[in-house]
């Protein structure tokens, strides 16, 4: 979600690549690629469904549910292990994190309606230029040259799919207003990237448990969105003419009631089941990060997006059905080509590491020269680097990144 609805990761659990068996692994990844369609396509039909007068409500319900799921599995594991040195921690990161998200999840919800899905899947990928770039300017981060062009290319592949011909897609919408909720929806990229620089700024060096994370976040979150309510007033953006602040407000009381009176149908049924989809989704992704590895985690995604992408099509959606045309088949090739030029450099970047770091110059630096499978470049721990400090830094970047582009879609 947001940075964790993209799934919330912390550097310690993306480099914590230990070993697990292949079977638990390939479970995992076949159930992302079951998961991951349903999710995109429960997340258009839920705002769809909504409308857009009701796309605060829809927010503002994501982000509740968050808290009840992630409090649910926290408090399993409280009384596992202690969270002491976590609760010790200042709540400031958390709220600044929480506010980042919730714009990002707001322009999202605004745009959601009125922007086909199979926009929406390929437009969250520009997270991965709009992540770098604000590394960039942020955190002084440099990239290899083919990974720039891969950035780019993946950027040039969503501007293609938002100048296409989409219409006949929404008949209740112009072309200028759809056109507006497109960029909306693009725009949500921004804070989703500077929440992601800003939470790598502040926990590189903190044990923050993912899922602990998520709850902090999601609880200062669902109380931030209630402060952005105002935005779903602007003419043009959700709604052509605009609408009150008091028919916000009614509309998410109402819908509220509908929810808690009827939670097992109509739009209810929907939100229930897009959240639980997204919270298994992201859950997911991270056991295959942590046990099998980044770079697997990357191919799972890489099969993922374009799926979700085609399932737009399947008649079965009935009227929610969307045609494929060509802007969004040419959108999809170059966004695939830009992933695999930005994987094929750090292919490039791990092949040159071996090389130039045998086991003997590791050990002289003092790390443990016991290479995972899973990862050769770290420690089954996967908190004893192989490599100099720098290097390993440039690699969790690019974790980071990656899983970022695996973001979903809320």
């Amino acid at each position: 979600r947001s940075s964790e609805e993209r799934g919330t990761m912390t550097p310690g659990a993306a480099s914590a690549t230990t070993k697990d068996s292949g079977g638990a692994v390939l479970s995992a990844i076949l159930l992302m690629l079951v998961i991951g369609p349903s999710n995109f396509v429960l997340y258009k039909l839920l705002f769809s469904a909504l409308g857009g007068q009701s796309a605060f409500f829809g927010m503002q319900g994501v982000n509740f549910l968050y808290v009840v799921y992630g409090g649910a599995v926290l408090g399993v594991l409280r009384h596992r292990r202690s969270f002491a040195a976590m609760d010790a921690l200042p709540r400031y990161p958390f709220a600044v994190m929480a506010l980042l998200d919730c714009l990002g999840g707001l322009f999202a919800a605004l745009g959601a309606a009125s922007t086909p899905g199979q926009l929406q899947t390929l437009l969250n990928q520009s997270l991965v230029p709009t992540t770098m770039a604000a590394s960039f300017f942020f955190l002084k981060t440099r990239y290899h040259s083919r990974k720039c062009l891969g950035a780019l290319v993946i950027l040039f592949g969503a501007v293609v799919v938002i100048a296409g011909d989409h219409q006949g897609v929404d008949p209740t919408t112009t072309n200028d207003e759809r056109l507006a909720a497109v960029l909306t929806y693009w725009a949500s990229n921004v804070p989703m990237a500077l929440s992601s620089v800003y939470k790598e700024s502040h926990f590189l060096d903190a044990e923050v448990d993912v899922m602990y994370l998520t709850q902090q976040v999601s609880i200062y979150q669902f109380f931030f969105g209630f402060l952005l309510m105002p935005f779903q007033t602007v003419p043009g953006v959700a709604t052509s003419r605009g609408v009150s602040l008091q028919f916000v407000a009614r509309d998410f009381l109402r819908q509220s009631l509908a929810f808690f009176t009827h939670p097992f149908s109509g739009t209810s049924l929907l939100l229930l089941c897009y959240v639980l989809a997204n919270f298994v989704l992201n859950t997911t992704g991270l056991f295959v990060v942590k046990r099998g590895g980044a770079a697997l985690s990357a191919i799972a995604y890489s099969i993922l997006w374009p799926c979700s992408t085609l399932a737009f099509a399947f008649p079965f959606l009935g009227p929610y059905r969307e045609p494929l045309r060509r802007s969004t088949l040419v959108g999809l090739a170059l966004v695939f080509v830009g992933f695999g030029v930005y994987e094929l450099d750090e292919f490039f970047l791990h092949a040159k590491k071996k090389k130039h770091s045998p086991p003997a110059a590791a050990a002289a630096k003092g790390a443990a020269v016991v290479p995972s499978e899973a990862d050769p470049l770290r420690s089954p721990a996967g908190d004893l680097p192989l490599l100099p400090k720098e290097e390993e830094e440039e690699e969790e970047e690019t974790v980071a990144i990656k899983y970022a582009a695996g973001r979903t879609a809320k």
